[in-house]
């Protein structure tokens, strides 16, 4: 990813998997971080990952923020501008969880959920954040989602590994 190296980049969904593992990437390779997610102490502990790959990474920031939450988005915003001298060039779309239930046995509440994190957050954080990429001489954002969004399954899958059902998650990811 040394391509990145010196950009201020934001990642969603920080606090555990693939979110963790990118904010540990963009330390590596020097890069000034925001990371975000509803779970403070998670995302705490991808800080101390980040530094403890690189002792000498530039600012790593941390919010809590809940992605399908107008406000929250605003104040993350402009927590990371204040933080990070009025500078983003990189939005990493990354929150999202997974649906954990059968579409047909899914309560409506719970579909919701995975939609509001999964799709609304997405375009919330870019709408927010997209003025200040622009600006950015080298800007990206990208959206993320895990392989769970190439395969939909009403239920249990027996090929190639047996999969508990993701249906809600997979339809909301391909939007």
């Amino acid at each position: 990813m040394g391509k990145l190296s010196g950009l201020t980049c934001v990642v969603t969904g920080a606090a555990g998997g693939m979110g963790r593992h990118l904010a540990i990437q963009l330390s590596q390779d020097n890069c000034p971080i925001a990371i975000c997610d509803i779970r403070l102490e998670a995302l705490e502990e991808t800080k101390r990952l980040c530094l403890k790959a690189n002792p000498r990474a530039p600012l790593i920031s941390t919010h809590l923020c809940d992605v399908a939450d107008e406000e929250n988005v605003t104040r993350f915003h402009t927590e990371v501008l204040e933080a990070h001298g009025g500078r983003v060039d990189v939005l990493i779309n990354n929150a999202g969880i997974y649906s954990g239930a059968s579409f047909l046995e899914m309560p409506a509440e719970r579909f919701q959920k995975v939609f509001d994190i999964s799709i609304k957050g997405t375009i919330l954080c870019t709408r927010v954040f997209l003025p200040d990429i622009v600006k950015s001489k080298r800007g990206y954002v990208a959206n993320l989602s895990s392989i769970n969004a190439l395969w939909c399954s009403l239920g249990p899958a027996k090929w190639p590994i047996q999969v508990p059902p993701h249906a809600a998650y997979c339809s909301v990811r391909k939007l």
